[in-house]
């Protein structure tokens, strides 16, 4: 990936690198856009991009202060029938713990449809078919589906978003899962914000300008008198910041990685310092040393930790029985503790807003409260522990050249414990006292402490995935009968059980999904019991292939991989694996008495840095035994080894979904 920090300010300027912007006027529609059936730049595309641009501004609200005021107009061309859910809108907005909130209006949004006729059909949307959505305590969605919208139509909207969150300068994405034809940002930058911005995946803009407006404007009472400034107000001008891109492929390859915002070609924004009216200049993104020691003294934070301490020891003296114990059993007694009698309540954060006593008393919270609880009641226990703050997977990627806190979006204890550190998370019962869930595995995590050190949060632990097949033919009904067992371990286990709950339907649903039928006596076992395999059997039919005399099937079914996700011919980010992994089939085939077998998968061993193959099978009398294992030996592999992972990943497909074939005897 590559990347750029430049910094903005009302005092920097930039040259033009290229010829000029381009500007739409909405309405304007052209029959040719209606008659296009694809994009020549690339013929697989659902959808274009032909116009993107968005515009930021801060706007004073007179008892108020600035607010931004950010606007973006977009035209869509609709290929095909996966490309008509580019036909929904939706505008996220943010809510503050405070009650300060993001609010959007959607000024036009309409479709464009040729008739039988070749006339142009207008469909406008209805103010009253649009609705917002709560998603949860901080985000909501103003979502509406424009009308009519079909191949061939060509959409077109406008809408204005409005914050008063000035440390979250609207960013801005060139690209998008389809392809953009024009792409431009512009944001008018006043003289008392500072910003720092990152350009990812850009190398060099299309057309980049700085220039000053030509419009005057105050802050406080200002007015002129023959020329000169009367009053106690400051006159400034805007600074007028212009990004362009240009016919910016379609981001498509989304297998193994974080989030798109990782990766995708944008450009990111934050407040750095605040110029104020007085003189007077406050750092906002200064050191990861003073947002720590800002952290440190928070009451929802810090002080958070240190109430929870006392709540602690009440705890562990009415509710925990630690006497006897060494303080690596006290550690891990503590997690489990929390575990089984913490709920948590669906919220995610780093910050506590309520107090350790409520939640101590209620037994429920968000992330943050139940997490820094248990710190809190470690220490009590004379147990080092620390808070280390976090960015999910789906939050993106820290970027380290940013100081800046609300990148920041999850918080878990680290513990030192006798000759073991390790990370944990009370709010995750499924999972040992020594790992995260899937969500918190992105790259690095930040211990709040004095020297401000980072922690690396990949895993090395092999996951396995092992099953066992018995397969007998069924003649009569064309199928065949098999008995499965699976043991999962580490977070294959925690995969199956946070996916499917320990349902038998929904187990049922995914065991359908693998092409399988009639599936029935689903049972499991060490649902929470959590560190040891995690095991579910069933009996299930799959279907077989007649040619003449002969019967064909795959002996392992479709478990093993069957597809190469990975289908660029290069890829400049890691493939993202999360954590390493093994998976192991083994199949044992009652061939019926009166057939022979003429065709075995082939033995085949490879062993790389990368990933392990071993196929072998083997006959003695009737049945037939296959195995095949496959190993995934890193949890993250680098852009330099994308090419041999793509080859061997294809080894895989090709090698673990060979046929058996068997021939009737005469």
């Amino acid at each position: 990936m590559n990347k750029t920090v430049i910094l903005i300010c009302s005092i920097i300027f930039c040259y033009e690198l290229n010829a000029q912007t381009e500007e739409i006027y909405l309405g304007n529609i052209s029959y040719d856009m209606l008659t296009e059936t694809s994009y020549k730049e690339d013929p697989k595309a659902e959808a274009v991009v032909l116009y993107d641009k968005g515009e930021s501004y801060f706007k004073y609200v007179p008892n108020h202060g600035y607010k931004i005021e950010f606007t973006r107009t977009k035209r869509i061309k609709i290929l095909n029938e996966a490309g008509l859910k580019y036909g929904q809108l939706e505008i996220p907005l943010y809510e503050s713990a405070n009650g300060s909130k993001e609010s959007a209006e959607i000024l036009q949004a309409t479709t464009y449809n040729l008739t039988n006729s070749d006339n142009i059909d207008i469909s406008k949307l209805q103010l009253n078919n649009v609705h917002e959505e709560k998603i949860n305590a901080f985000w909501s969605i103003k979502k509406a589906a424009l009308p009519k919208v079909k191949v061939g139509s060509v959409i077109e909207y406008k809408y204005i978003l409005e914050t008063p969150f000035l440390g979250n300068l609207p960013d801005w994405s060139f690209q998008d899962r389809i392809p953009t034809v024009y792409s431009e940002y512009k944001l008018s930058l006043i003289p008392f914000y500072e910003y720092t911005f990152a350009a990812q995946g850009i190398t060099k803009f299309d057309y980049r300008t700085s220039e000053t407006s030509k419009i005057d404007r105050s802050y406080g009472s200002v007015s002129k008198v023959y020329g000169q400034n009367i009053g106690t107000g400051i006159e400034f001008k805007d600074v007028i910041h212009t990004f362009v891109m240009r016919n910016v492929p379609a981001f498509r390859d989304e297998e193994y990685i974080t989030s798109v915002n990782d990766y995708i070609q944008k450009v990111d924004f934050q407040l750095t310092k605040i110029h104020r009216p007085t003189g007077t200049t406050e750092e906002i993104m200064s050191t990861w040393e003073n947002m720590i020691e800002t952290l440190s003294k928070g009451s929802d934070f810090g002080k958070y930790i240190s109430a929870s301490e006392r709540v602690g020891k009440k705890l562990i003296k009415e509710e925990i029985e630690l006497n006897g114990l060494t303080d690596f059993q006290k550690t891990v007694e503590i997690i489990n503790y929390f575990k089984s009698h913490f709920v948590w309540n669906g919220l995610q954060g780093k910050y506590a807003s309520k107090k350790p006593k409520d939640i101590l008393d209620n037994k429920s919270g968000n992330t943050a409260e139940i997490n820094l609880l248990l710190i809190g009641t470690l220490k009590a226990a004379e147990i080092n522990a620390k808070p280390v703050i976090l960015s999910t997977r789906s939050n993106g990627k820290i970027k380290m050249e940013f100081p800046y806190d609300p990148a920041f979006n999850y918080v878990i204890p680290l513990i030192s414990v006798g000759d073991q550190t390790f990370v944990t998370d009370a709010t995750e019962p499924l999972i040992p006292y020594n790992r995260i869930p899937l969500k918190a595995i992105n790259d690095v995590g930040l211990v709040v402490e004095k020297d401000a050190n980072w922690i690396d949060l990949s895993v090395t632990p092999l996951s396995r995935n092992h099953k066992k097949l018995t397969i007998e033919i069924d003649e009569e009904d064309m199928d065949a009968k098999v008995g499965i067992t699976i043991q999962l371990t580490e977070f294959e286990s925690y995969y199956f059980k946070n996916q499917f709950e320990d349902d038998p339907e929904k187990l049922i649903t995914h065991f359908e999904d693998w092409g399988l039928n009639d599936i029935n006596e689903i049972n499991t076992s060490n649902y929470e019991r959590k560190n040891i395999p995690y095991v579910i059997n069933a009996q299930a039919s799959f279907d077989i292939g007649q040619l003449d005399n002969k019967l064909f099937f795959r002996p392992f079914i479709n478990f093993p991989l069957n597809k190469n996700h990975l289908t660029q011919e290069e890829r400049n980010y890691p493939v993202d694996l999360i954590y390493p992994n093994e998976n192991v089939v083994i199949a044992f085939i009652e061939i019926p008495e009166n057939y022979k077998v003429i065709q075995k998968p082939e033995d085949y061993q490879i062993n790389t840095n990368l990933i392990s193959i071993v196929l072998n099978t083997s006959q003695k009398g009737q049945v037939l035994e296959v195995m095949g294992r496959y190993t995934f030996k890193k949890a993250i592999y680098q852009p330099s080894e994308y090419q041999d992972l793509k080859n061997q990943i294809d080894l895989i497909v090709e090698k673990m979904n060979q046929n058996v074939v068997i021939e009737k005897v005469n």
